[in-house]
């Protein structure tokens, strides 16, 4: 099975992100999230909620997320958390030009070439076609990478990592090879 830049929500079950939230440490916000943990998450499978798809599909927008506390009981503010959480799971690409080091003209050709985020850069590195004719000392280099378990994008709350072999792409300076 080929891996995805997300998770596929439809086969991520509930039982398994009450298992998640569990064994985490929540940022302060979302420790509330643990609260009554087993209540909230019997009321979501009493009311159909099967899988992280389910949940973010009951949960999309305020007016649902107040139609569904109605129903199930869970109060609003707790779902609205929920919510967040279970959208955490599906993170936005980030755009190229968030990574420091990339110099414009290499941002200029990428976006030409259709490569404009994270999730462009780690579908390329799935497919093993990373090989964009860029200068030998830009950001990105003319040599194929092995796999694309050798690069992972990690999204993090105030930096963006794009992890290479032997290097990394991060807010501040990309490390010279050695």
């Amino acid at each position: 099975m080929a891996a995805s830049y997300h998770i596929c929500p439809s086969k991520y079950s509930l039982q398994k992100l009450k298992k998640d939230l569990l064994s985490r440490d929540l940022i302060p916000s979302r420790m509330s999230l643990k609260e009554d943990l087993e209540i909230h998450f019997q009321l979501l499978e009493g009311n159909g909620i099967q899988t992280l798809e389910d949940l973010i599909t009951a949960l999309k927008n305020k007016n649902k997320i107040e139609e569904f506390s109605s129903l199930s009981g869970i109060s609003k503010k707790y779902l609205t958390l929920l919510r967040r959480e279970a959208n955490s799971y599906l993170p936005n690409p980030v755009p190229l030009d968030r990574f420091s080091g990339f110099e414009v003209s290499d941002i200029e050709k990428l976006a030409a070439a259709g490569i404009k985020n994270s999730r462009h850069i780690f579908e390329l590195v799935k497919k093993n076609q990373i090989q964009i004719p860029f200068q030998p000392n830009s950001a990105f280099h003319r040599k194929p990478l092995p796999s694309f378990w050798d690069c992972q994008i990690w999204q993090e709350p105030m930096e963006s990592v794009l992890y290479l072999p032997g290097s990394f792409l991060m807010q501040g300076s990309i490390p010279s090879e050695s």
